[in-house]
């Protein structure tokens, strides 16, 4: 009765729409229809997560640390608590140094979903995408 469903979205598709689903009950989400002919894209969480996770799920998502750090979920999901400043920088370096290459690729890319396209000239929703 709380849930969010695809069918309270219907009439916000007439325009493009970028939506960011981090709920158990994100797979509903998966074949949402393109009413209109508008440019969709529908990030959604994983409906598992590995058991060792579950007893941290009340300090959030994995989903959500991801999209906001990659690098902070490869570290929690690594099990590496304690990384030296310097290492950090290094390493958000090389995520930057991805996210950039990633960027290029998908610009030129000949398979990819016009979709995502139509959003990567938004900056938060390319960070997002990538």
């Amino acid at each position: 009765m709380h849930c969010f469903y695809p069918g309270d979205l219907y009439a916000f598709t007439r325009k493009p729409l970028f939506i960011v689903v981090d709920s158990d009950n994100s797979p509903v989400f998966a074949n949402m229809p393109h009413y209109f002919g508008q440019p969709l894209v529908v990030l959604m969480s994983a409906q598992d997560i590995p058991p060792q996770f579950h007893d941290q799920h009340h300090r959030g998502n994995l989903f959500t640390l991801f999209l906001h750090s990659p690098l902070m979920g490869m570290c929690l999901v690594s099990s590496l608590c304690d990384v030296p400043m310097n290492l950090w920088e290094k390493c958000q370096t090389l995520v930057d140094r991805f996210i950039s290459e990633a960027s290029r690729l998908v610009t030129r890319g000949r398979n990819v979903d016009p979709s995502f396209l139509q959003f990567f000239g938004d900056d938060f929703l390319r960070l997002l995408t990538l």
